[in-house]
């Protein structure tokens, strides 16, 4: 999940998308994106594409939904991203996640057995993950 601004005073955007290297997980994208409906334009249909893996030559696809453009969303953009485009763990993520929250994290990024996707997070963002 990704949000983002088309200009830096405008209003925010949520994308969501899973690629197929997930297919099991669709029925997460399914909840997700009923989650969202009420913020998708009214005509609006989920995109999917392919894709070739340039390392393994595989073809993939995935499906993806973006949220229209609305200040409710500025909120999430600031606790979770500085710069505009560089995410980060909010200080009081404690208070913020959830056990489904962080069950939901783990359907979406992990992998078998349990891994979660925190290559994009500075060390002392993932160091504010571990409970005390």
């Amino acid at each position: 999940m990704d949000i983002y601004k088309k200009n830096l005073k405008g209003k925010s955007i949520i994308l969501f998308s899973q690629s197929s290297l997930r297919i099991h997980h669709y029925n997460n994208f399914k909840h997700v994106y009923e989650l969202f409906k009420p913020y998708l334009s009214k005509s609006f249909n989920l995109k999917e594409r392919t894709f070739k893996d340039k390392r393994t030559n595989k073809i993939y696809s995935s499906i993806s939904f973006k949220t229209l453009s609305l200040p409710c969303f500025n909120h999430y953009k600031s606790l979770f991203y500085i710069y505009e485009n560089l995410k980060i763990v909010p200080s009081n993520i404690k208070d913020l996640l959830t056990p489904r929250g962080l069950a939901s994290w783990i359907k979406d990024d992990g992998s078998l057995g349990l891994h979660l996707n925190t290559y994009g997070f500075t060390s002392k963002d993932v160091l504010n993950l571990k409970i005390p």
